[in-house]
């Protein structure tokens, strides 16, 4: 075996050096052996949904089916409607960022600015952090704060097929507010507390899958080809 110390020239034809040095720009060198992930592409911005674009997700215990409705002011609005019947909608950021879920659909809550969980352009290696207000059902308004950084690109299959997506890895912590019951009986003061989350994005078709603490959804359908 040789010294670790010991350098080897490797000679080029121009053709092979060219080859490398564009495969280095778009990005998409391969970090190991064949069929490993790569560094993946760079996305610049999130897709630009369509009005009546549909998309159906397993979210906890129940199927929920969103479809786009269009721009509303600079939101992006979704209605939403449960397998159990409910209905509900939902706003984002034009960057898929959740701002409001109101309606029987699941818990309602009010978030300023956003939520954080993607940012653009997203690129393997990238950080953010997104500090908001959150309110969530009977809870009072707390703080919150997400640190998160893409980790890899890779393929994800799940119910809706095989999707390539970047891999996002987050932290979520939060302080503040007031933890109530149903009936809104004050039950004490919330402690602060946090929670690791991952989220798959494909610039296909959006969010594929999350496992954020106590929230789990996967992508099952998508009128997006």
């Amino acid at each position: 075996m040789p010294n670790s110390t010991a350098f080897c020239t490797l000679r080029l034809s121009r053709a092979g050096l060219a080859s490398m040095l564009a495969g280095l720009m778009l990005g998409i060198v391969s970090i190991g052996p064949a069929g490993a992930q790569t560094q993946g592409p760079v996305l610049n911005a999130a897709r630009v949904p369509s009005p009546g674009e549909t998309r159906t997700t397993k979210f906890n215990e129940q199927t929920i089916t969103f479809v786009y409705t269009g721009r509303e002011g600079p939101l992006d609005c979704w209605s939403v409607k449960s397998s159990n019947g409910n209905v509900g909608r939902n706003c984002n950021t034009v960057d898929g960022n959740l701002v409001s879920r109101r309606g029987g659909a699941g818990i309602p809550v009010e978030i300023n600015p956003h939520n954080g969980s993607v940012a653009f352009p997203m690129f393997v290696g990238k950080q953010w952090e997104q500090s908001y207000t959150f309110q969530n059902g009977a809870e009072g308004m707390r703080n919150e704060t997400r640190t998160a950084s893409v980790v890899s690109y890779e393929k994800l299959t799940v119910a809706a097929g095989t999707f390539d997506v970047f891999k996002i890895q987050t932290t979520r912590s939060w302080w503040g507010g007031n933890l109530q019951d149903s009936a809104g009986s004050r039950q004490g003061r919330m402690r602060g507390n946090s929670t690791q989350g991952t989220y798959y994005y494909s610039g296909k078709v959006g969010m594929v899958k999350v496992d954020d603490g106590f929230d789990h959804a996967e992508l099952l359908a998508s009128s997006v080809k």
